[in-house]
């Protein structure tokens, strides 16, 4: 699932068309980007994936479970 404010209807369903893996969920409670993998392990980011490799910047793992479940509790919310 991706959760964002930052993407069109028209994007949206162009890319629904093509791929039925991933569920795109418009929200705007998030500014950073969180990476959730098989609802386990999180991972953190500030800054904006779009220009991925221009700039350093850092993407880190969350260790302390208890964010996680909080996270997961936000997102089932949205639903």
């Amino acid at each position: 699932k991706i959760y964002t404010e930052n993407i069109d209807n028209i994007s949206k369903e162009k890319y629904e068309k093509q791929y039925n893996n991933l569920e795109i969920i418009n929200t705007h409670i998030f500014h950073d980007r969180f990476i959730i993998i098989d609802n386990k392990e999180l991972y953190h980011s500030g800054a904006s994936f779009k220009d991925l490799g221009k700039k350093c910047f850092a993407i880190t793992k969350i260790e302390d479970n208890s964010i996680l479940k909080e996270l997961l509790n936000k997102l089932k919310k949205i639903l």
